[in-house]
């Protein structure tokens, strides 16, 4: 997401407010080449777009847009004062005052305006789906988190195969530090006689670790330390008991035979897993059913049933992990949302890497990401702001974006990532770097940088988002 060229030269703030209510806007020349002059007279012309051209108009005036004549403040910035309508961008236009009908054009962009139930939730993104070298991915849990903090990501949850140890190891060294980049608990969980893959994006224990023969109690025993964020998780069993669990879940679910057949002990597994995360507070996502392993992962009737019932709170609607084959399995999942929304089957959708390597040098590194809308980067917060469906699945496997979910959302995401987030992740960058350098090599210079730097993201988003 490249900066825009307007934004090299000028600032406006805040980007972000709420409809229907007055509020003042700054423009801030960057630099004396772009200065305005006390000697001018300037003309704000706004116009709401989604109210689409004047007919025959080609400047795009219309009679009904709002405009003022402004002078620059003492301090050489333009302020104005207005009320934007409805939700919706709206873009700003200042020309200097020449008498004409026009002007000329000296800078326009966007500013957009939220209905109150958006107002006071920020906009984070990051990944809900990834790869440390604990189980088959290529580095360090905290090199992973350096790299994709440093190309803007909030937040990430390490979900290591069968695993919950490593995300909190991570969680555990991150939270010493002065970060704005919040880790989330979790893992991916492989039960037992169930090839479903199911993410645990921040329960405050892991189910991988209720089985005992699982890699997470098998390296870590059934220490509560390092298999839970309570001290009275549920108990370990052996695969037995969890058969036995399973098996005695199938009657309740009255399953359709047609649909699911065989597979009654695989979707009631599922249920069971989705239920302890639940339990524990977290966020159960199904992960990828049409991953292509030569044929689909999952048989598409299991699919089908599983999002018309969805119980689980998420759906990994967009994801990675073979990149020549990620754009048929994303248009697949897509699709398959969509037609659900029609059928007004609703639930939560994310989208992330499934990453097992980090860098650039993985084509699959950053083929996806979660616009998550929440009042703020806490586990907690995020998990809040999936389970009220306030999120947006990102798809970059193009190196562009395109957006998966709700249509008001990405009316509001489009806007986000053209005028947004190239300015925040210029600030992730430079701490993504030091907490590398830090990780790797315990320089307090770094230590330093990271100091320095933490507390910036936040001032950001007070500038740029007006919601007191």
């Amino acid at each position: 997401m490249a900066i825009k060229q307007e934004q090299f030269n000028f600032d406006i703030f805040p980007k972000v407010v709420p409809q229907d209510k007055q509020v003042t806007i700054t423009i801030r020349p960057l630099g004396d080449h772009v200065a305005f002059s006390k000697d001018l007279q300037y003309r704000i012309r706004i116009f709401p777009m989604a109210e689409g051209l004047h007919e025959g108009i080609s400047d795009m005036w219309r009679p009904n847009d709002f405009h003022y004549f402004v002078k620059v403040d003492d301090d050489g910035c333009i302020r104005f004062n207005h009320t934007f309508v409805g939700e919706q961008s709206n873009l700003v236009r200042l020309s200097i005052d020449d008498g004409s009908l026009v002007g000329k054009k000296v800078y326009e962009d966007n500013v957009f305006s939220l209905a109150p139930d958006l107002v006071g939730l920020y906009p984070f993104r990051g990944d809900l789906h990834m790869h440390s070298c604990r189980s088959d991915g290529r580095e360090s849990p905290v090199v992973v988190a350096a790299n994709y903090h440093s190309t803007g990501y909030d937040f990430m949850a390490l979900t290591d195969h069968g695993r919950y140890h490593s995300s909190l190891e991570l969680q555990r060294y991150c939270s010493k530090l002065p970060l704005e980049f919040t880790v989330v608990t979790g893992e991916e969980i492989h039960l037992p006689g169930n090839c479903v893959h199911i993410v645990n994006f921040g329960s405050k224990y892991s189910v991988n670790g209720l089985v005992r023969e699982l890699p997470q109690v098998q390296e870590k025993g059934e220490d509560v330390s390092w298999r839970a964020l309570i001290p009275d998780p549920p108990p370990v069993i052996s695969t037995e008991e969890y058969k036995a669990e399973v098996n005695a879940l199938i009657p309740e679910l009255n399953l359709p035979e047609a649909e699911i057949g065989d597979a009654k002990f695989r979707y009631a597994a599922c249920v069971w897993a989705y239920r302890h995360i639940q339990r524990g507070g977290g966020i159960a996502i199904y992960a990828h059913p049409y991953w292509n392993v030569g044929v689909w992962q999952l048989p598409e009737s299991f699919t089908r049933v599983m999002l018309e019932r969805h119980e689980f709170d998420a759906f990994e609607v967009l994801g990675g992990g073979s990149a020549e084959k990620d754009f048929q399995q994303n248009q697949l999942q897509s699709s398959m949302y969509y037609a659900m929304r029609a059928k007004g089957v609703k639930f939560a959708v994310v989208g992330s890497t499934d990453s097992h390597g980090s860098t650039f040098l993985n084509p699959a590194s950053r083929v996806a990401s979660t616009l998550i809308f929440a009042r703020e980067n806490t586990q907690e917060s995020l998990i809040e702001g999936i389970r009220k469906q306030n999120t947006i699945a990102v798809d970059t496997f193009s190196g562009h974006y395109r957006f998966v979910g709700e249509y008001r959302l990405m009316r509001y995401a489009v806007f986000l990532m053209e005028n947004f987030f190239p300015l925040h992740d210029e600030l992730c960058f430079e701490a993504g770097r030091a907490l590398k350098e830090y990780a790797t090599s315990g320089s307090e210079r770094a230590l330093a940088i990271l100091e320095c730097l933490n507390g910036r993201l936040a001032e950001q988003k007070k500038k740029y988002f007006y919601f007191d």
